[in-house]
């Protein structure tokens, strides 16, 4: 609980610390196998989940790849979430892994019950709003060269994720990956 202990304190400023001991009782942990579903499509997504161990993938549709989430990063379809209607996406583990889980209505009685953990879910709304509208800037006006590139900021990505996957998030073929990986290492881009 380290991690949410250190999550809930960073992004709730004057949460006490008998307010962050009732609010970590609310927060659970929880194994995904590999290949395991958090959330099947058409399902309604009913818990934040934030990744302690292991690596997870959102999918639409069967093969389309839209996003990825490593250790500390939320990973929760967020539409769903917040309307509690059904999911377009899945959300499945690529290793085995474990998360720390919230229940929607056991998060919006905290958030009834201490005003300064409001920050801690607009903080973890924030952030998946900014990191969602890069991830539509960048495939609407950069080319897949440059997504590529981006990737290796983040090494989990080459590291952890097979090329087939990679394709599909970067929206190329994993032909046209080979090609973007044999022009870049060779300098020809």
């Amino acid at each position: 609980m380290d991690i949410i202990r250190k999550l809930i304190k960073d992004f709730s400023k004057g949460v006490s610390n008998d307010e962050l001991d009732d609010i970590l009782t609310r927060f659970k942990t929880k194994p995904v196998f590999k290949g395991g579903y958090l959330l099947r499509e058409n399902s309604t997504c009913r818990q934040l989940t934030i990744v302690k161990t292991g690596c997870f993938k959102v999918l639409y549709g069967a093969e389309t790849i839209v996003w990825f989430a490593f250790e500390r990063m939320p990973i929760t379809e967020m539409q769903s979430f917040v309307t509690q209607k059904p999911s377009k996406f899945a959300i499945r583990a690529m290793e085995d892994s474990e998360v720390f889980v919230i229940d929607y209505k056991d998060l919006q009685l905290l958030y009834t019950k201490y005003d300064a953990f409001k920050t801690f879910g607009l903080h973890m709304t924030e952030r998946i709003l900014s990191k969602t509208i890069s991830r539509a800037t960048s495939l609407q006006f950069e080319n897949a060269e440059t997504r590529y590139q981006k990737l290796f900021e983040n090494p989990n990505y080459l590291a952890r994720i097979p090329l087939q996957d990679l394709a599909s998030f970067l929206g190329v073929t994993p032909n046209s990956l080979s090609r973007i990986r044999s022009r870049i290492k060779n300098g020809v881009f």
